[in-house]
């Protein structure tokens, strides 16, 4: 009893949520081609063979290579959500999805 801990369902509701919403909307909503996250079939993997082809590509030539890594993890909070909202609006996705949505991650 003294190392008992409670399961909490909210995250798998809000997962199912999102993969709802996202079915929903993934006609309107694209992506870039180089965008390795949150793409069917697409991944790390895809993304480190990427970078190290084009490093292999350039230092063959004799070229210098530098590269920039850019953690974004901690901006989520900072994210301008007005503008958010109005970018999905813009790209076709429904009022009411975005009026769904607002809603949600206000309550969070």
């Amino acid at each position: 009893m003294d190392n008992y801990q409670a399961i909490t369902l909210s995250s798998v509701i809000s997962k199912l949520f999102e993969m709802v919403l996202l079915n929903i909307c993934v006609e309107m909503l694209d992506t870039d081609a180089l965008q390795f996250g949150f793409n069917d079939k697409t991944g790390c993997a895809d993304a480190i063979f990427t970078l190290k082809s084009t490093l292999e590509y350039f230092v063959k030539r004799g070229s210098s290579v530098y590269v920039a890594s850019l953690d974004i993890s901690t901006t989520v909070d900072r994210v301008n959500h007005y503008k958010l909202y109005n970018s999905l609006l813009c790209a076709g996705v429904p009022v009411i999805i975005v009026d769904v949505l607002c809603n949600w991650y206000s309550a969070l």
